[in-house]
């Protein structure tokens, strides 16, 4: 009995030293405030990342850095990115993995603070993405939040690459190719949030990129300026690496978190038309959505339209909501996009747009966009919307955005029976109007 008092006495005074190391740095490091699970994660179906998911998340963001450093990265906000002279290959690192994995425990989106993070090594980054679905799955799709962190490089303008001008919309991909960045580490929890399923991804960098007037990367030729003690990586040509990192990481996407795998992408499918590639109708499908800005809920209503989507975006604010599904374009790019919406005003001058478009896989080719500049108080109304010569696989955005100086201004958006079919649209493609009330969204 003693024997087993002493074993747990030591075990506590353990757990008490290790938290204490985090708590020198403030008492509300993720380490020190958090124990365990938090109290939002209801029906948690699973947590932590896999062994195999590790060395995929370590291969792709060095398969990304690589090509940065090496000059093959062609899009950004002016022209293609400059290759990099001192950009260290990535390795993964347990101590950043237990503290991203306490923070994604709490199922809470957002960011811990700098110091909430940091190890004694050096001060942290990081890199939150969610995505969810009222549909349950269990499989962890990394790719999709380091392609949501990177293909934010369309954006970015090589020109703030020194002195660096930090940029939020664009900061996970500055924080994903920093060049002093050499370790990461990552958590994932997949929980319910009301009506979603939603899968939280947090990954740690260290030492932290963004620095304000610092230096993302050295132009130069790759690997021409390596830190001292390495040299350029035999596995990610452009990276730089040192003997006692130069580990052998997959290089291929393991089986739990595969490249989507999209039919026909270069060699478009042949759609009959009339045939559905798409569709988002609550009362009757599942829809795997991400939405930024203001949140998007499943609003269960009295009316012939049943159950939608709703949200409100306030004065200064934007909302947007993207639809995850990847939708492959007929060979002759002929498309009828179909939607129902309510879009209402409450109080305030400012007219608020709400713009359908559709976007290209990883951000490159042309952006389609359709505009609906009227109201819609207290209906919902439905539109159909012809679109020609859409050649790229894409994703449906819907975005909305109430200016700073509409102050006390909110207008409400509702999104339902979403579809897009091969072909042109048949009839007029106008829209008639259900009976919907404005009641229905509370």
């Amino acid at each position: 009995m003693m024997e087993s008092t002493m074993l747990m006495l030591a075990s506590l005074l353990a757990v008490a030293s290790a938290q204490s190391e985090y708590c020198r740095f403030t008492p509300k490091h993720t380490l020190c405030q958090f124990q365990g699970t938090g109290p939002h994660c209801d029906q948690l179906q699973a947590r932590e990342v896999s062994a195999q998911e590790a060395r995929y998340i370590v291969a792709e963001h060095n398969e990304l850095r690589a090509k940065v450093a090496s000059g093959r990265e062609t899009r950004g906000k002016t022209f293609g990115q400059p290759s990099a002279a001192n950009m260290n290959q990535l390795e993964w690192d347990d101590e950043l993995a237990k503290v991203a994995q306490r923070f994604a425990d709490q199922c809470m989106f957002g960011h811990d603070c700098l110091d909430c993070r940091r190890v004694a090594r050096f001060k942290v980054g990081q890199n939150v993405y969610s995505s969810s679905s009222t549909r349950l799955d269990n499989s962890p799709n990394w790719r999709q939040a380091l392609y949501a962190w990177y293909d934010e490089v369309a954006r970015f303008n090589p020109q703030n690459i020194e002195p660096f001008v930090f940029s939020s919309p664009l900061g996970h991909y500055t924080q994903l190719v920093w060049a002093k960045t050499s370790r990461i580490g990552c958590g994932y929890t997949l929980y319910k949030e009301g009506p979603w399923w939603t899968k939280l991804y947090v990954c740690d960098y260290g030492s932290t990129g963004n620095f304000q007037d610092g230096q993302m990367y050295e132009r130069g030729a790759p690997c021409s300026r390596c830190p001292s003690g390495t040299s350029c990586s035999n596995q990610y040509h452009g990276l730089c690496t040192g003997s006692s990192n130069n580990i052998r990481v997959q290089n291929k996407p393991v089986t739990s978190s595969p490249p989507a795998q999209v039919p026909g992408v270069g060699s478009p499918p042949v759609n009959a038309n009339g045939q559905r590639l798409f569709t988002c109708d609550l009362d009757h499908d599942g829809c795997r959505v991400k939405f930024v800005g203001t949140t998007w809920k499943i609003i269960h209503t009295d009316s012939p339209q049943g159950r939608i989507l709703g949200t409100a975006v306030t004065s200064g604010r934007t909302s947007e909501l993207t639809f995850q599904q990847l939708v492959v374009p007929p060979r002759d790019g002929s498309l009828c996009l179909k939607f129902a919406y309510l879009k209402y005003e409450l109080g305030g001058d400012a007219g608020v747009d709400l713009v359908i478009s559709l976007e290209p896989l990883g951000g490159a080719g042309q952006r389609l966009e359709y505009v609906e500049h009227d109201s819609a108080r207290g209906q919902m109304v439905h539109r159909a919307v012809q679109l020609d010569h859409v050649m790229q696989p894409f994703q449906v955005r819907a975005k909305a955005s109430v200016p700073a100086w509409a102050f006390g201004q909110a207008t409400v958006l509702a999104l339902d029976d979403l579809e897009l079919v091969a072909g042109p649209c048949s009839g007029s493609g106008g829209g008639g109007h259900d009976g919907f009330t404005y009641r229905d969204f509370f």
